[in-house]
C-alpha cells in the first residue's frame, strides 16, 4: 500500500519515455535479420518507407563507408580520435537495427493474415473427425494455419515456423576442420591421423569455404507441422491434428542459404546445438522437396560439372562419418559404411551356408574385405560390384566358394536389402541408386528473412 505524498510517501516517478506507446507483442532477440529484404516488403504492402528507417539506413551506411577509409587511411590518428569514431559507428549501427526491428513487427502485422503456416501453439484447433476432413480443409483452404495440401505452398508464400536449427552438415563438417586443424597438430597421436591427412584436410577445408562463397546453408526441422499423405494428397498438417488422429507422420524440415554477415551472433552459439528458433521466411521453391543443394555455387557451374553438387554432398557425409568413426576405425551406427560392412559379411556368410560351410565376421575382416575403401563403394551399382567381386574372389581363392552369375546376383540383392541399402524388390540399377544415395527427407526450401526467439 502506497503512503499519500503528504504522509511521507515516495511520488512516483515518470516514465523515462512518455512519448512512446506502451509495450505490446511477444519478446522478440534477433539473431539473424535481413533489413533490406524487410524494407522492401515494407515497401510493397505500404508503398511508402517510414523516413527513419530510410534515415537509420543511410547513416549506418555512412558510418560503415566511414570507418573502412579510416581503417586504410588512419595510420597516424591518434587512439583517442579512432576509439571515437567506433564508438559513434557502434551507435549508429545500435539505432539502425532497433529502427529495422521495429520495422520488421510492422512487416509482420502486415503478413500475419497471409502467413500459409504460422506458430498457432495457444490457438484452439479446429474439429478433426477423420483424415478426410483434413482433405477437404485444404481443397476449401479453411483453417490454413492448421492444414496446407504441400502442393499450395508456392513461391514466395510468407511462413513463420518454430524450427530445430542447425547447420547443414557440410557447413558443419567445414567448421570443424577450419576451427579444429591447429588442435589436432597438436594432437597427432591422439587423434590418429598423420600430418599428410591434417594437409589434405585443409586443402579442402580450403575448397569447401571457397565453394560456400560466404554463404551459410541452413536446416531446420519443424516442430508444429508435420507431413502426412491422405489418399495420396501430400498435406502439411500441425502436429496436434496429426498426433490427435494417429497418423503416421514424416518430418518437415526446412532448408534455406543464408548470408553470414546478417547474423548478429556468433554462429557457434546458434547453429550447434539444434536449438529452437522461429523463422520467418518466404517459399524459394514451391512445394515439398526430396532434394536440396547447399552450395549455390555448383548450381551455377551444373553445365559444366553436371555431378558436382552430388560430389561435394558424398565427400561432406564421408568426412563426417569418418570423424564419427574415431581413431579406432569404429563405424558410427546407421551410417552408410556400416549398412556396406553388413551387406558385405551377410553375403559372405550366405554363400558360406549354401555350400554346408561357415565363415565369421573376424575372418572376413582379417581377409582385408572390410577395409574403409571397400566399405565406401556404397553409393551405385558398379561400386557395389567391386567391393562383392573382392569377396567372391577370397570365398573362390581360399574356400573353394564359387557362386553363378545368376545365384551371386540373387545373394548380392538380398544382402543389400538386409543391410538397408535397398528397398524390398528394388532392381539394382544406376537410376535406384542415384536415388537411395540420398536419405529420406522432405524439404521446404525458402529465403529467410528473420530468425529469431
Amino acid at each position: 500500500m502506497k503512503l499519500p505524498k503528504w504522509l511521507g510517501g515516495k511520488p512516483t516517478p515518470p516514465p523515462m519515455h512518455p512519448e512512446l506507446p506502451p509495450p505490446s507483442g511477444p519478446l522478440r532477440e534477433f539473431v539473424y535479420l535481413d533489413e533490406i529484404s524487410v524494407i522492401s516488403l515494407v515497401a510493397s504492402r505500404r508503398g511508402a518507407v517510414p523516413e527513419a528507417v530510410t534515415r537509420s539506413e543511410s547513416a549506418r551506411d555512412s558510418a560503415e563507408l566511414s570507418s573502412k577509409i579510416s581503417a586504410n587511411a588512419a595510420v597516424l590518428k591518434s587512439e583517442v580520435g579512432g576509439k571515437l569514431a567506433t564508438e559513434s559507428a557502434r551507435g549508429v549501427t545500435t539505432v539502425a537495427k532497433s529502427v529495422v526491428q521495429a520495422t520488421f513487427k510492422d512487416l509482420l502485422e502486415i503478413e500475419e493474415d497471409r502467413l500459409r503456416l504460422r506458430v498457432v501453439d495457444d490457438d484452439k484447433s479446429p474439429r478433426v473427425k477423420s483424415a478426410d476432413d483434413l482433405v477437404h480443409f485444404a481443397a476449401e483452404g479453411e483453417h490454413s494455419d492448421w492444414v496446407v495440401a504441400a502442393s499450395k505452398l508456392h513461391r514466395g508464400d510468407p511462413l513463420e515456423l518454430e524450427v530445430e536449427l542447425e547447420a547443414d552438415p557440410l557447413f558443419r563438417v567445414n567448421t570443424v576442420i577450419s576451427e579444429g586443424l591447429d588442435l589436432m597438430i597438436n594432437m597427432l597421436d591422439e587423434t590418429g591421423m598423420t600430418s599428410q591427412e591434417i594437409s589434405e584436410m585443409r586443402r579442402i577445408s580450403a575448397i569447401l569455404e571457397r565453394l560456400l562463397a560466404g554463404l551459410v546453408p541452413l536446416r531446420g526441422r519443424a516442430t508444429n507441422y508435420r507431413l502426412v499423405n491422405v489418399r495420396g494428397v501430400e498435406l502439411v498438417v500441425h502436429r496436434r491434428i496429426a498426433e490427435g488422429l494417429a497418423l503416421p507422420t514424416r518430418d518437415l524440415t526446412l532448408v534455406a542459404v543464408a548470408s553470414r554477415e546478417l547474423f548478429w551472433k556468433d554462429l557457434r552459439r546458434i547453429l550447434f546445438s539444434r536449438a529452437r528458433f522461429t523463422v520467418f521466411c518466404r517459399v524459394g521453391r514451391s512445394g515439398v522437396q526430396r532434394s536440396w543443394n547447399p552450395v549455390k555455387l555448383a548450381e551455377a557451374m551444373q553445365d559444366m560439372v553436371p555431378q558436382m553438387g552430388d560430389q561435394i554432398q558424398q565427400l561432406a557425409s564421408n568426412i563426417q562419418n569418418a570423424m564419427r568413426s574415431g581413431a579406432r576405425g569404429e563405424l558410427a551406427a546407421g551410417s552408410r559404411e556400416s549398412m556396406m560392412r553388413q551387406a558385405l559379411v551377410t553375403y559372405a556368410q550366405k554363400a558360406a551356408t549354401q555350400k554346408g560351410m561357415v565363415v565369421s565376421a573376424p575372418e572376413i575382416d582379417r581377409a582385408g574385405l572390410l577395409t574403409a575403401d571397400q566399405l565406401s563403394r556404397h553409393a551405385d551399382p558398379d561400386a557395389w560390384r567391386e567391393s562383392f567381386q573382392a569377396v567372391d574372389d577370397e570365398l573362390r581363392d581360399r574356400l573353394g566358394i564359387e557362386l553363378s552369375p545368376d545365384d551371386a546376383l540373387d545373394l548380392r540383392s538380398d544382402s543389400l536389402r538386409e543391410a538397408g541399402l535397398m528397398e524390398s524388390h528394388a532392381p539394382v540399377d544406376a537410376e535406384y541408386a542415384a536415388r537411395t544415395s540420398q536419405p529420406e527427407q522432405w524439404l521446404v526450401e525458402v529465403e529467410p528473412v528473420a530468425i529469431y526467439w
